[in-house]
């Protein structure tokens, strides 16, 4: 889900579970620095929340996205999203954003790790199968 980057606005989750925050925006966007982020049920109550661990940042010719915050959605429903320190809009924002997306850091980093296993297995088996070309043409 990709919400603009405003002050203060409500967002509805139609599921309960983790959640992360992301900021996108043009590569090497400034806009962000120093801003802090709250979000809470639409009465009130904050939603417990931590900064990422490992900030994954995704970046593109144009645009940027950099993970800020894992939060735990206790329910289905309405959420306020609050940003501190935003002060006045500025003519750019609208190419700043918020994402909000499920965690998938670790589905990646098993991503990873099955490629580079792979690769391995691959060139293993390369190695070996050459050295049995080898040694078939000495024998000869």
């Amino acid at each position: 889900m990709s919400v603009p980057l405003v002050e203060q606005q409500s967002i509805g989750f139609p599921g309960a579970g983790r959640l992360v925050l992301c900021e996108e925006g043009p590569r090497f966007p400034t806009r962000f620095a120093g801003l802090g982020y709250e979000l809470s049920t639409d009465y009130g109550a904050p939603v417990k929340g931590r900064k990422a661990r490992f900030s994954a940042a995704t970046t593109g010719f144009s645009t940027a996205r950099r993970e800020v915050r894992v939060h735990r959605i206790p329910r289905p429903g309405r959420f306020v999203l609050r940003v501190r320190r935003l002060g006045a809009a500025r003519e750019r924002d609208a190419v700043h954003r918020f994402v909000l997306t499920r965690p998938h850091l670790a589905p990646s980093a098993g991503w990873v790790i099955g490629i580079v296993l792979s690769a391995g297995v691959f060139v293993a088996s390369l190695v070996f199968f050459l050295l049995r070309l080898a040694g078939k043409d000495s024998e000869s």
